[in-house]
């Protein structure tokens, strides 16, 4: 719990001082709402979830290559007219 206080604070630090930076004129407003630079450590993280995105995908991909292919449902049936009295 300690190390997500710290993680947390490290944060808000960093947005801290990106505002900071817009409010001393040293950014634009499009680098301000861009957000701070990812750290490497976000870096990492984010190339280690995309890489889990990339497996999942290829593993479904797989899978509907695999599916026996589904049979044609048969094409609906026209109601008959209505009877006429003569």
């Amino acid at each position: 719990m300690g190390q997500e206080v710290d993680d947390s604070l490290t944060l808000l630090r960093r947005m801290h001082a990106h505002v900071v930076a817009f409010r001393d004129g040293r950014i634009s407003l499009a680098a301000l709402l861009e957000g701070p630079a990812p750290t490497a450590a976000e870096l990492a993280q984010m190339e280690s979830a995309d890489a889990d995105l990339v497996a999942a995908l290829e593993a479904l991909a797989e899978m509907v290559a695999a599916a026996p292919p589904r049979p044609k449902a048969a094409p609906p049936r026209r109601k008959a007219a209505p009877r006429r009295r003569r």
